[in-house]
């Protein structure tokens, strides 16, 4: 992708003026001249070394020329997960990563938000050169579907009798799941609702939280984040309604939505409030539509909802260490 953009600043009046491991291209008019360093991002480099040639082009380029210098540091990294180049964003001013995953640029706080009018044209580029098209979270709008078919056959499908019998042999029961062994109720009571108000609040959240995090996460990762933090509010309910002898059966999708938020919540923790698809603001627009949903939802299963979301609080801080361990065995 470098040689791309490399190519794209040629066409906007860029010289290349230095070319091995980095490239260097500079732009100039009778007051300003505008720097551009092309760089692979890899963490077995040390931040220092980044902060050292970036000032030290700067310096050299100032000194030779008189002029004013403004650089920019276009950093390419592999996935856009931005794991440790959140550090190095810290250190060095001037900086755009780009996610040779998506083609996108990002842009972190107390950076320019745009360097000599490039920064929308160079974005297309990027992305036209990896022939990318727009991430689609089709995991999560699977879930959406799913959760809907069921509702519809059993509101519009089914009589009343039969609608009730699938709510009681596909609910979860704590007597039959620990009577008759019926596990399986820990997963499919994640697919049934109880009327369009409870429905209506949890595929609402469930869009608009599960789009974010799949991007984040990828599809895999997401699916077993859904189900694993829907599994494990299902259980936290179970033992609950156990304890407190409650023979209520417990549906809904919403414990593994609050895992979901949760998950993004621990994003937010380990990325110091700095992940690139979540803000505070967005984090909080989110929590309110949980609130609208549990009021809307009828008989509220607080349990699976704190389950739930501790549940995706784990998930997070897990992928996170895998994450840098990972790291550490491919030597990096």
């Amino acid at each position: 992708m470098i040689d791309k953009a490399k190519m794209f600043l040629q066409i906007k009046g860029y010289m290349v003026v230095h070319e091995a491991a980095s490239v260097v291209m500079c732009r100039e008019t009778p007051e300003t001249i505008y720097l551009i360093l092309l760089t692979e991002y890899n963490r077995r480099i040390p931040e220092d070394s980044y902060v050292q040639v970036t000032e030290s082009l700067k310096q050299s380029y100032e000194k030779i020329t008189g002029k004013t210098v403004q650089f920019l540091n276009l950093c390419f990294t592999p996935d856009g997960m931005f794991r440790e180049e959140l550090k190095l964003a810290e250190r060095v001013f001037g900086i755009w990563l780009i996610a040779r995953d998506t083609g996108r640029i990002y842009v972190f706080e107390d950076q320019p938000q745009d360097f000599d009018g490039l920064f929308s044209s160079l974005e297309q580029e990027c992305q036209k050169a990896e022939n990318r098209i727009r991430f689609l979270p089709y995991i999560n709008v699977l879930l959406v579907i799913c959760n809907l078919l069921v509702f519809v056959l059993m509101r519009h499908v089914l009589d009343i009798r039969a609608s009730e019998q699938v709510m009681y042999d596909f609910g979860l029961d704590w007597s039959r799941v620990i009577g008759f062994q019926e596990w399986y109720r820990l997963i499919t009571c994640m697919f049934l609702h109880a009327d369009v108000s409870h429905i209506y609040g949890n595929m609402l959240l469930l869009f608009f939280v599960g789009n974010n995090m799949e991007e984040c996460l990828g599809h895999v990762k997401y699916l077993l984040l859904y189900f694993t933090t829907g599994f494990a509010a299902s259980l936290g309910s179970m033992v609950y309604h156990y304890a407190t002898l409650d023979s209520a059966i417990c549906i809904g999708a919403s414990g593994a939505i609050m895992g979901v938020l949760g998950a993004m919540t621990g994003m937010m923790i380990v990325c110091r409030g700095r992940e690139k698809r979540f803000t505070l603001r967005r984090l909080v627009i989110f929590f309110g539509l949980s609130l609208v949903q549990g009021m809307l939802a009828p008989q509220v299963d607080n349990a699976a909802h704190v389950c739930g979301f501790c549940a995706g609080l784990l998930f997070a801080f897990l992928c996170q260490c895998y994450m840098k361990t990972a790291d550490k065995k491919i030597g990096f």
